[in-house]
């Protein structure tokens, strides 16, 4: 007898399919979607994936091979697939969104934190680079330091980033509140400040002393 192979026999899924203008196959019960180069686009191309990979031929040819993702809708895409114009509004993007943290770096860390969470959770950049600017924006009519701690209240409270959160705290004196509130806290808290007591004794001692 031979002896068994070093790696367990992985059963394979075929399809075959058109390559749409979107350049990327829909694989698996997820629908996760892998990109084959755009050049390949109105050509029968066949997909074979199993638990580890996906591969897209275009006859024997293999066109490209990506890991297999098993995130639902998500997108796995090879920036080498893209043609130029979608290359250029990546490099758009990410442009803008590098201008954008580095603006809020500026202000603070908390508010750098609220700029990226707003980038990273939405799928519309518009939008993104909309509530980012408005965000900064806010600087110019609260001024940074009021800007900052507000941004640290929200992350504190909240764990999340959103416009009008950030706004409400600002628009309310929320923040303003807060740092008084902090200050009064440290203000007792001081080892020269004396209470009731202390005075008490002291007039206790010079009264004790007259008679």
């Amino acid at each position: 007898m031979n002896p068994l192979p070093l790696e367990m026999h992985r059963f394979r899924h075929r399809k075959t399919v058109k390559l749409g203008s979107s350049y990327h196959v829909c694989v698996g019960s997820e629908r996760h979607m892998y990109s084959v180069p755009y050049n390949y686009v109105g050509k029968m191309v066949t997909v074979l994936w199993d638990m580890e990979s996906v591969e897209v031929f275009l006859g024997t040819m293999r066109l490209c091979t990506h890991r297999r993702n098993y995130e639902a809708y998500g997108y796995s895409t090879d920036k080498n697939h893209m043609p130029e114009s979608h290359k250029a509004y990546e490099r758009s993007r990410e442009y803008n969104a590098a201008a954008l943290i580095e603006r809020a770096g500026f202000i603070g860390q908390s508010m750098r934190w609220v700029v990226e969470t707003m980038l990273s959770k939405t799928r519309f950049p518009q939008q993104a680079y909309m509530h980012c600017n408005a965000a900064l924006a806010l600087a110019k009519e609260y001024g940074r330091d009021r800007l900052e701690h507000a941004c640290l209240m929200m992350k504190t409270e909240t764990s999340t980033a959103s416009l009008k959160v950030l706004s409400n705290i600002l628009k309310n004196n929320r923040d303003l509140a807060e740092q008084e509130k902090d200050a009064m806290t440290s203000l007792a808290s001081e080892d020269d400040v004396r209470g009731e007591a202390h005075y008490a004794r002291i007039v206790g001692r010079k009264e004790g002393g007259n008679e």
